[in-house]
């Protein structure tokens, strides 16, 4: 076996290949040149899809955007009527329970007052009773007659009324007058007798009325 490399043995083969052709006149076959420049047509395509999807998303978007306010809108239309009865209907009821209680309270007001101004309306009446009894029995001591006095009715007041009339004798009328006798008894009307003359008061009369009034 011999050491010789493989080149040298297959070189000594004749090849299969048919040999390449030679050029005719001696000229080379055209190379034709690959054209490297960009299908404009494809890109233009390109940039009508992508410009044709833009507006297409930008339009999406404007009608979802006009959708969204119509709806915000309406929304808050109806929020704010649903306040504005709500509000109408809680001010209505507020002002039923103030009338209510305004009225409670005039009520309650009107029943403290009356309980309070009652015995202050008693007392005043009874005191414009007696003075008036006392300036009518003083109108009497002015004319000539009887020497006696008689006085009925509450000790109380005919005590007040026997003080005016002694008071009235004190500063020099009717000097006739040698006596006022006194005669407590239950009823609540003054009685004042001086000779034939008789003056009464109208007290439970007044303070009947003023009792009805009062509510009392």
């Amino acid at each position: 076996m011999t050491g010789l490399p493989a080149f040298h043995i297959l070189e000594e083969f004749e090849s299969d290949a048919a040999p390449a052709p030679k050029p005719l006149l001696g000229l080379k076959p055209r190379q034709v040149a690959t054209s490297r420049l960009p299908d404009t047509v494809a890109l233009r395509v390109q940039e009508a899809y992508a410009q044709g999807y833009a507006d297409a998303e930008m339009s999406e978007r404007t009608i979802a955007e006009t959708r969204v306010a119509e709806l915000t809108a309406d929304f808050d239309m109806r929020l704010e009527d649903e306040r504005s009865r709500l509000t109408g209907e809680l001010a209505d009821r507020l002002v039923g329970r103030l009338q209510d209680g305004l009225e409670q309270i005039q009520m309650r007001l009107a029943s403290e007052i009356a309980s309070t101004l009652l015995p202050i309306l008693r007392r005043s009446l009874v005191e414009s009773a007696i003075l008036d009894l006392v300036d009518e029995v003083s109108r009497l001591l002015e004319t000539p007659g009887s020497t006696l006095i008689d006085i009925w009715g509450d000790p109380r007041f005919i005590e007040v009324v026997h003080d005016g009339i002694q008071a009235r004798l004190g500063a020099g009328e009717a000097p006739s007058i040698q006596q006022i006798r006194c005669h407590p008894t239950d009823a609540s009307e003054i009685t004042v007798a001086l000779g034939d003359a008789v003056i009464r008061t109208r007290l439970s009369e007044w303070l009947s009325r003023i009792e009805e009034a009062c509510g009392s």
